[in-house]
């Protein structure tokens, strides 16, 4: 029984990550970049790249 919950979970997991990587769930971080910083999903997430995350970064130096 636990493994074929397990298993669901991880079919619906890898069905979100592919919503978010192909641009069907939209980001909107709080606090913009700053937010991304502590963001648990950055590493699936493309919304850095998206709003071009190294020029947000020039701007604070």
């Amino acid at each position: 029984a636990w493994q074929a919950w397990l298993d669901g979970v991880a079919e619906r997991l890898r069905a979100v990550v592919a919503e978010i990587r192909g641009g069907r769930l939209e980001p909107a971080p709080r606090e913009g970049i700053d937010t991304c910083e502590r963001c648990a999903i950055r590493p699936i997430c493309r919304w850095p790249e998206d709003e071009g995350a190294g020029a947000a970064e020039d701007d604070h130096e």
